[in-house]
């Protein structure tokens, strides 16, 4: 169809959502009327040229549920996905301790849970039929040495116990690294498979002087290089809120996308690197969405609805990766979209919700949770303990901006080496290798990442807690101490260095983990420090010292001085908001994970204080970062002041320092090098010579301008504009009719309508007009000797076909932008900055005392103010 080609033309540009809006409003007000309204072009030279027809009642009806059934559709087409990657992925991860006989998507804990019949405690049982679990960081029943205790869980200890060389090589330890590395390969080998290539993007290399314009010409070709991304990898976030702003990236959302990255997903999560799934949770809900929206067809050729599902399809991934579908709303409006009218966010919460509920139906985990650490605190807080949350929310921000730094700092200087660079593979043999060896030997960096932060959250006194997380002495804290810190820092390394892997990796859950193990550890600390001093103790004997400071401190109503969990999850927000630099959505998350009203405002604090810590240290967030690391046209309305005596005109002069569509500045001068400007001169007659359009073609091709435009200029005012996906796209096709009738002559194509010309024009209209008839009657043979074969076999009917076909060609009006916005080129930037963040257009056009002066491209202004800050 002519939008699937469309589509496949706007590959890396823009979308004008003025443009959009307008198309929109006409369709609404076409479903009020109950009446289509179809433009005539060929009667297009008067408005009147409108067909108007009825709306039956049963179309009308699709278009107005269409987009609900389609919602309902995503949420559960996804949550079906979401359900595979969390039973494959146990299987997995389960598979490299061990099996469970009776059900192979079971975890140890459940296998085990499932088939002991006895006590709940693990108190309860001997010490010698408890081990340290690689799912559960604490004391489990030993199935290696007592299967009788839990049979169904085979573990490959248990099975290489008899070999003669067990006590000298761990096999399980070989079994556990092979498959980290196998699993990581795998998952970045498909990934590899989903490369795109499209657009331009330009090196950062410096301009040199030089004498030659022709050199100059040179190093600029030289400086831009196809845009190469790999749709599967990363998190994804980044390049959804970039297409969600307006930017075409095709195949980004597309099926076999959807199918890599889910496949992908699995396996990099199963292979234990530092990764997590939220992330690229939302992509493949995008993905989702965008998928669905095709069998829609006025959604899928509609930008502005089709933005609306696509925003309420992201909603659903982090909706059902933290089993949160407030959070997902407003994940949204906080970090993706920044506009959301109120019919805009009903349609996000709806899909939210509707996810979440299909979920909870599948109920993965077999506990009715749609996620694995759903907590709930019965504790309390004291005033002072503030100024421990306080003291997380630094801590989150500096590790939050150390990140940024470094993801910032290691692709430069690592990631640059040859070896790397060419190999991707290899980088990520390395990082899983190293995951594999170091992990293995800690039972909380061993333990899969959601149950390890359950563990970490959960608050001591419940019978499933990891005794371990609980010490009784001080003996026990330090220890325990010991190995939290050593889990903390292995994995904050292995976080910095595998994000940015080609391979799906999300940074919620990693961030999360470290942000646990710190806050885990601090609420030891103060918990080792009140048991060594014995305060909130009733039996004073052993006191050594007292300390006023801690009566504070201490809960009189608990066992415990402080609540160990709650300081885990708080510590896990912060440290999240340091990356992300979200507030609400992650109050909101840990909310519904907590279900508890107690911790709002210490959780509010702590990410609050993370916030302003990191922003500090690094103005931009994770994801900000990225977007200007891969060079993303987004433009956020939170960008840094700009200069208010710098004008809209002042940018596009810079054209040895910025990419523009820099052109004639007096148009009254016509010299000898008009044919290399890029605008049209249409003063003498609408119609433009095809190889005149190919040439400035060719021209916005060399100088990489792949998303400018061809202002159409009569009498030195600008009367449109013609984009260059919609010249490629009309060239092409005049180029495919040349060569299926052997046309050599010249053909021109209408730009233009000609009620605006001057009676003297008709001259020049009329002889263009009748050339093209020309080369109507030459392809019928008209204008060539006939021989005996072709002699009277022409018919009407065809020559009227071909005719009507070179008319379509050639008539390119309705790809002509008729109403840019325009401004006067000595406005303040700052007032451009506003009109593009606000109305959403691609384009301004610059005027000077009424006549046309040039044309600021929304890319050109996002990329100053890169430049500039």
């Amino acid at each position: 169809t002519l939008y699937t080609l469309r589509n496949y033309y706007n590959d890396f540009t823009t979308i004008d959502w003025a443009k959009a809006f307008i198309s929109t409003n006409r369709f609404n007000y076409e479903l009020e009327k109950n009446t289509w309204i179809q433009d005539d072009y060929e009667t297009s030279e008067s408005t009147s040229g409108k067909r108007r027809t009825p709306i039956p009642f049963y179309y009308k009806s699709y278009l107005v549920l269409g987009k609900w059934v389609l919602i309902v559709i995503i949420g559960f087409v996804f949550s079906l996905i979401a359900f595979a990657i969390d039973k494959f992925e146990i299987l997995l991860i389960g598979f490299k301790h061990g099996y469970c006989r009776t059900n192979w998507f079971a975890s140890q804990v459940s296998c085990c849970a499932n088939s002991v019949a006895g006590p709940t405690s693990s108190e309860s049982y001997p010490s010698s039929m408890m081990y340290m679990n690689v799912f559960k960081s604490g004391y489990l029943l030993n199935t290696r040495n007592n299967l009788e205790v839990c049979p169904d869980w085979i573990s490959w200890s248990a099975i290489f116990s008899k070999e003669p060389l067990y006590n000298l090589f761990r096999f399980d330890f070989l079994i556990y690294v092979v498959l980290t590395v196998v699993l990581a390969q795998l998952a970045c080998i498909i990934t590899l498979s989903t490369k795109l290539t499209g657009g331009v993007t330009g090196t950062n290399e410096e301009h040199h002087e030089s004498s030659s314009s022709d050199d100059d010409n040179e190093k600029a070709a030289a400086q831009i290089s196809p845009r190469v991304m790999y749709s599967a990898c990363g998190s994804g976030v980044p390049e959804v809120k970039t297409i969600l702003s307006g930017f075409v990236i095709r195949r980004f959302l597309g099926t076999y996308t959807l199918f890599a990255k889910t496949i992908t997903l699995v396996l990099a999560i199963a292979s234990g690197m530092a990764l997590g799934k939220e992330g690229p949770y939302v992509h493949l809900a995008t993905a989702v969405g965008n998928i669905a929206s095709r069998f829609f067809p006025f959604i899928e050729s509609n930008n502005l609805l089709k933005k609306q599902i696509l925003s309420a399809s992201a909603s659903a991934g982090v909706a059902l990766a933290f089993g949160s579908p407030l959070g997902g709303v407003l994940f949204i409006l906080e970090e993706i979209n920044h506009y959301l009218p109120s019919h805009h966010l009903f349609q996000i919460f709806f899909c939210a919700i509707i996810s979440t509920l299909f979920l909870k139906f599948l109920n993965p985990y077999g506990t009715g949770n749609t996620v694995l650490f759903e907590l709930k605190y019965n504790s309390d807080w004291s005033a002072i303990e503030l100024l421990f949350f306080v003291g997380l929310g630094i801590a989150g921000g500096l590790f939050g901006a150390s990140f940024v730094k470094f993801v910032q700092w290691w692709p430069k200087k690592f990631r640059t080496k040859k070896l790397i660079k060419d190999h991707p593979v290899f980088e990520v043999f390395c990082i899983a290798l190293l995951t594999g060896l170091i992990t293995f030997w800690n039972p909380y960096t061993k333990q899969a990442a959601s149950e390890l932060v359950l563990d970490l959250a959960t608050p001591c006194g419940l019978k499933e807690i990891d005794g371990s997380l609980c010490p009784a002495t001080p003996e026990q804290y330090i220890k325990e101490i010991g190995s939290l810190i050593f889990a903390f820092v292995v994995k904050v390394i292995l976080t910095f260095v595998t994000f940015g892997l080609k391979v799906p990796c999300g940074i919620y859950v990693p961030s999360m983990v470290a942000g646990a193990l710190y806050g885990r550890i601090c609420a030891m600390l103060i918990q080792l420090f009140n048991l060594k001093y014995n305060l909130n103790i009733v039996d004073v004997s052993s006191v050594s010292t007292t300390t006023s400071v801690m009566r504070f401190i201490c809960s009189s109503k608990s066992d415990h001085c402080v609540d160990m969990g709650i300081y885990s999850m708080i510590s896990a927000g912060a440290f999240m908001a340091g990356v992300t630099r979200m507030n609400i959505t992650l109050v909101i998350i840990l909310f519904e994970l907590t279900s508890s009203y107690t911790y709002v405002l210490p959780i509010s604090i702590s990410i609050a204080v993370a916030n302003w810590a990191g922003g500090l240290l690094e103005k931009n967030s994770l994801y900000e970062t990225m977007l200007i690391m891969n060079d993303y046209p987004f433009m956020s309305s939170e960008t840094e002041a700009i200069d208010p005596f710098l004008t809209a005109g002042d940018i596009i002069h810079a054209t040895d320092k910025i990419p523009t569509i820099e052109i004639s500045r007096d148009l009254s001068d016509h010299d000898h090098d008009h044919a290399n400007r890029l605008y049209l001169d249409v003063s003498e007659s609408p119609y433009v010579p095809a190889s005149l359009l190919q040439s400035k073609f060719i021209l916005l091709v060399d100088q990489g301008l792949l998303d400018g435009c061809l202002p159409l200029i009569k009498n030195q005012v600008c009367v449109g504009l013609l984009f260059f996906s919609d010249l490629e796209l009309c060239l092409d096709k005049l180029k495919g009719f040349c060569s299926e009738y052997e046309v050599v002559d010249e053909i021109y194509c209408k730009l233009l309508v000609s009620d605006g010309y001057d009676h003297r024009n008709n001259d020049t209209i009329n002889m263009h007009e009748r050339h093209n008839s020309a080369v109507v009657q030459n392809i019928q043979g008209g204008g060539n000797q006939m021989d005996y074969f072709s002699y009277g076999s022409i018919d009407n009917g065809v020559d009227y076909l071909v005719s009507e076909v070179l008319e379509s060609f050639t008539n390119l009006t309705q790809y002509v932008d008729y109403s840019p916005i325009f401004i006067n080129y000595d406005s303040e930037l700052s007032f451009a900055h506003l009109i593009f963040d606000k109305i959403g257009n691609r384009v301004i056009v610059l005027l000077k005392n009424g006549h046309f002066y040039g044309v600021l491209h929304k890319k050109v202004l996002i990329d100053y103010c890169r430049r500039v800050t």
